[in-house]
């Protein structure tokens, strides 16, 4: 999901698109934590997420159930750590996306708890990552709370085109192009370097900080 600049272009990779799981317009999660306040910081960010995306409705089921994102979280000293697993159909589709998250449990670590879910939780909606610094799909996180950014939510709208602008009915697709580039208009928000998201192979993403 790493994003190729082009000149001070600022633009977000597309990494792929949800498949029939997405054909009613619901996505299901479930949250596995041991922390009550931690979960609830997690299901915090999914719904910011949720209330972003008019077009999908993001419902969370039992733990006990299936779910298209699953979500574990793992109290731990140290960084604050995310990882999405991504499965895919033969037809380059997502069919499920496994997240797991590790770090100190909220509310002392609420931003960055936060922040992770969010991030992580963008690459379970198709997206890669930014090709600069401040924006909640940057390779590097602030582990300040912020809102999901318009361009983002833009980005998971293109890379779900097929069933968020497209016609009721029309067949799963992934993003026109593989891999493609978002281009975003907007200003470059100052250098953060506290939670961190580092390259990792084909279908694995993983986001870490302080």
């Amino acid at each position: 999901g790493d994003a190729s600049a082009e000149g001070e272009s600022h633009e977000l990779a597309l990494c792929c698109a949800w498949g029939r799981s997405l054909e009613d317009g619901n996505l299901t999660y479930s949250i596995s934590s041991p922390d009550g306040p931690s979960t609830r910081v997690i299901r915090a960010a999914i719904k910011d997420w949720d209330a972003e995306l008019p077009a999908v409705t993001l419902t969370e089921v039992p733990v006990s159930g299936p779910a298209d994102v699953t979500i574990r979280f793992t109290p731990a000293e140290g960084r604050t750590e995310g990882q999405a697993v991504t499965s895919f159909t033969k037809r380059g589709l997502i069919s499920k996306v496994e997240i797991a998250i590790q770090g100190a449990v909220a509310p002392a670590n609420t931003g960055g708890l936060g922040q992770i879910a969010k991030h992580e939780f963008g690459h379970a909606l198709g997206l890669g990552h930014t090709n600069y610094e401040g924006n909640l799909m940057s390779p590097a996180v602030s582990p300040d709370p912020q809102p999901v950014p318009p361009c983002v939510v833009q980005g998971v709208i293109e890379a779900n085109r097929w069933k968020m602008l497209a016609p009721v009915g029309k067949r799963p697709t992934p993003p026109r192009v593989s891999h493609a580039l978002l281009k975003i208009a907007i200003a470059q928000a100052p250098r953060r370097t506290t939670l961190e998201s580092t390259p990792k192979p084909a279908g694995r993403r993983r986001g870490r900080g302080l």
